[in-house]
């Protein structure tokens, strides 16, 4: 049975259900385990949060992680409540942290949803992100219970040549809730990333994805979600710390997921290697060409 959570919304907003880690209930979940009593009071507690019960959802005090039969993503319940207020109400923005464990997993070895797996066959915008989108859209689709609505050149825009978000998805709910999905890498190449970085990034995200949302034409864009995926919990709090800064106005339609995934193939995709040619081999038809063509230059010139 798949479990719902409701929010009441205090600021005008239309009364969503979402579902509630709707992710549990897939095949690819290792096993079943109900939350805790604490854990689901504490929630419904919060503003009128209404918590039915959840399969497969395991609780280590405030620390809850979904094991899937390929992946573990780890969160706490206060995390958790963060990201349903701030996908369900319009100006609530909110940073939320998953600690993703892929158990040292190649890409190949992730079992793909419909979603992602249709993301792997489009092409996108283009860079060097394919995998980290992908991946991306796959979270996203276990534990939101999000569908992929359109991929990023799917979108289509009022101007050309403005930011773009990587890819549309639908809430699986009553009324049709779409959401953008814009996906980044708090990563530096071959040096230390520095919490300069780390507000440089969010700057120009967040001006992009807010830029991006009023640029959308033929889709009602409800709210955008920041997927930035972190190498390491340093790296994430240089993050966290750096948007505690920020002015307000900047993201509060914006809802930001920290990702941390020690998955080297997020961060640095593999380049096709250009096949060199080969030198003709002595002997060879092609060698026999040259000599009689250097040979017959020789006799014309005399």
């Amino acid at each position: 049975m798949s479990s719902t959570s409701t929010v009441n919304n205090t600021l005008g907003a239309p009364r969503i259900s979402i579902p509630f880690m709707m992710a549990m209930t897939s095949s690819r979940v290792a096993g079943p385990c109900p939350i805790a009593d604490p854990v689901r009071r504490s929630m419904v507690e919060c503003r009128n949060l209404k918590l039915l019960n959840s399969e497969n959802l395991m609780d280590n005090n405030s620390h809850l992680f979904v094991p899937f039969n390929d992946i573990t993503v780890h969160t706490t319940s206060q995390d958790l409540l963060n990201l349903l207020l701030g996908l369900t109400e319009k100006s609530y923005g909110s940073l939320i942290k998953l600690n993703v464990n892929a158990h040292e997993r190649t890409f190949k070895d992730i079992k793909l949803g419909e979603g992602a797996a249709k993301m792997l066959t489009l092409p996108n915008a283009g860079g060097t992100s394919m995998l980290s989108e992908v991946f991306s859209c796959e979270i996203m689709e276990r534990i939101l219970g999000v569908e992929l609505s359109k991929t990023e050149m799917e979108v289509r825009y009022r101007f050309s040549n403005q930011p773009m978000t990587d890819y549309l998805v639908k809430l699986r709910h009553k009324i049709s809730v779409t959401i953008g999905i814009s996906v980044t890498r708090a990563y530096a190449y071959k040096k230390r990333y520095t919490s300069q970085d780390a507000r440089a990034l969010l700057k120009k995200k967040l001006t992009g994805i807010s830029s991006s949302t009023k640029n959308i034409i033929g889709d009602r864009v409800w709210k955008q979600i920041l997927h930035i995926w972190c190498p390491d919990g340093h790296t994430a709090k240089m993050v966290k710390r750096a948007y505690s800064k920020m002015k307000e106005v900047h993201a509060t339609n914006t809802v930001i997921v920290l990702s941390v995934v020690e998955s080297g193939w997020v961060f640095h995709e593999a380049k096709r290697k250009k096949k060199k040619k080969k030198p003709p081999r002595r002997g060879s038809a092609e060698t026999q060409k040259k000599k009689t063509k250097k040979k017959n230059h020789k006799a014309g010139r005399k």
